[in-house]
């Protein structure tokens, strides 16, 4: 039998399926062998984007360190240099593929949206964390005060999300960031000097001004500054006269000098025969 053609049998749209795929395994190779040197030409890109990432960021650090940014500021600032060049670097990459890059910052766009959804409160501890760090109310090695939980301590580290602290009886805390930028913080270290206030109870029968020459006589023999001292009656207790003494100290020296002066007023008083007295109640018997 004579053989005859798919077309001659009226099968045209099998005949051109056929040839179809005849292109389609016969051109197979060419796309095998141009998508296999996109794939490493892509690889090689990659290498070399990282390259020039790091280095980037080094130059930065560099230029922070010489600026003398707190390192805190520089941590936030390469984390932030990091995460763009790298979505740059990935735009770039897959643009090479043919891939919309409209298409990835409309996924992205969406992909964020449902994250931030998720993650409000680490959301707005990251914004707290900026807050911080731009604005600095404090840096590390301040000794601060939170107000809405009394926490106080030294500032050992400020994380995007979280700022740590050290208590003075060594316990370390971890505050986030967005209760920070919220409440009020007391900064200890943030001057030079600060102001030592005491109360110092002596009995009625003291009198005022051989106590305060006693006090300022301490306060001179002390590495303190010499501005602003002051020894005053604070106030009249039920059973002593309470002075008020305030003085300046450099804010390093602050809780050394405060015991240190108590304890040397307190021996200063017994030298100089003036009583500390102690609360007490007379009764009468009827």
């Amino acid at each position: 039998m004579e053989n005859l053609s798919l077309e001659e049998y009226g099968l045209e749209d099998l005949a051109k399926k056929q040839s179809l795929m005849q292109q389609y395994f016969e051109n197979m190779p060419v796309k095998m062998l141009g998508l296999g040197i996109r794939v490493v030409l892509v690889i090689i890109l990659f290498v070399i984007g990282y390259w020039l990432i790091r280095l980037i960021r080094r130059i930065i650090k560099k230029a922070l360190e010489r600026s003398k940014v707190d390192n805190s500021s520089i941590h936030f600032i390469d984390s932030c240099v990091k995460i763009v060049l790298f979505l740059l670097l990935i735009f770039l990459l897959a643009g090479s593929f043919g891939v919309d890059a409209a298409s990835i910052v409309a996924l992205i766009g969406s992909a964020a949206i449902t994250i931030g959804l998720a993650f409000q409160g680490s959301l707005s501890n990251f914004a707290g964390g900026v807050l911080i760090l731009v604005c600095k109310p404090f840096v590390v090695g301040d000794y601060i005060l939170e107000k809405s939980t009394n926490v106080e301590g030294t500032v050992v580290q400020i994380s995007l999300f979280y700022t740590r602290i050290r208590t003075r009886d060594y316990r370390m805390i971890s505050i986030p960031n967005g209760a920070l930028a919220n409440t009020t913080v007391i900064d200890a270290s943030a001057l030079s000097e600060r102001r030592i206030d005491l109360s110092i109870p002596v009995s009625y029968s003291t009198k005022i001004e051989d106590a305060r020459k006693v006090i300022l006589k301490v306060l001179e023999d002390e590495k303190i500054l010499a501005h602003d001292k002051q020894v005053f009656v604070d106030s009249l207790e039920n059973s002593d006269i309470l002075l008020g003494v305030e003085f300046y100290v450099r804010t390093g020296d602050y809780l050394e000098m405060k015991r240190k002066i108590l304890e040397e007023i307190i021996a200063a008083f017994e030298g100089a025969g003036i009583t500390i007295p102690f609360e007490q109640i007379d009764v009468h018997v009827i």
